[in-house]
């Protein structure tokens, strides 16, 4: 019986544990997010080398107040971003207002070389969204960039 008691006691202990960590249902609703992509990534598959592919995304600030955004990249070399054909989006700046509810266009090219034959090229690109009264970070959207280059 002791042992039953002693188990019963332990088992007690990790559920107050358990309910002190748990979320509660307030806690578990996803943080606001400012700004959402349409295409959630950019996948531009198998593309044959020499070629010069483009891929986009529009990015909305949904919101109801309008906020200063960046667009900015992480990729390797067989991926270009900044003033490419069709963008609309800040980039390489210090980013500018986006009104409540207004869209611009992120463009990524991907130029596949000989030097990353059948490997698989993977980016990201990146739209930050700042309060344009006080500057704080407000939100911070990552879209996957992908494609391997092939004969």
């Amino acid at each position: 019986m002791t042992i039953i008691r002693g188990a019963g006691r332990a088992f007690a202990i990790l559920l107050v544990a358990l309910a002190v960590m748990l979320p509660t249902a307030a806690h578990a609703v996803a943080p606001d997010r400012p700004l959402v992509a349409r295409k959630p990534s950019i996948a531009f598959g198998e593309r044959q080398i020499g070629g010069e592919y483009y891929g986009r995304t529009t990015i909305t600030n949904k919101s109801k107040r309008p906020l200063r955004v960046l667009v900015y990249a992480g990729l390797p070399d067989d991926f270009g971003f900044g003033l490419m054909p069709g963008s609309t989006c800040p980039a390489l700046d210090e980013g500018a207002i986006l009104a409540a509810r207004e869209s611009c266009v992120a463009v990524v090219r991907f130029s596949p070389t000989e030097g990353f034959l059948n490997w698989p090229a993977i980016g990201e690109m990146f739209a930050d969204s700042f309060d344009p009264v006080t500057g704080a970070r407000v939100g911070h959207l990552l879209i996957p960039v992908t494609g391997t280059a092939v004969l």
